[in-house]
């Protein structure tokens, strides 16, 4: 019997995949089956974060890990923080051309 890999995620939540989605869609509470609808999804929900998180925060904030850290909830949120933190360096750009 081959002893199983330290490094084997087939177990995992985050190793599944959606039923009928040939393998290219990870498992969903939406049900997506079809890659394109899923990347379209991400997408949008990704720039409606990123608009709520430059409402939010003035052009000069030095984010910290404060900021960053998650709450309950706002994974994507969070996602978002940490790649705003490194695409606008404080003081730099303006609220409309972020992201």
């Amino acid at each position: 019997m081959k002893e199983k890999s330290r490094y084997d995620t087939s177990g995992l939540i985050e190793s599944q995949v959606e039923p009928g989605s040939g393998g290219r869609v990870l498992k969903n509470l939406l049900g997506i089956k079809r890659k394109r609808e899923m990347d379209q999804i991400e997408g949008r929900e990704q720039r409606r974060a990123l608009d709520e998180l430059i409402r939010i925060y003035e052009k000069d904030h030095r984010f910290t890990a404060t900021d960053i850290r998650p709450a309950p909830g706002s994974g994507l949120l969070s996602w978002c923080l940490l790649k705003l933190s490194f695409l606008v360096p404080p003081g730099r750009g303006d609220k409309g051309t972020r992201g």
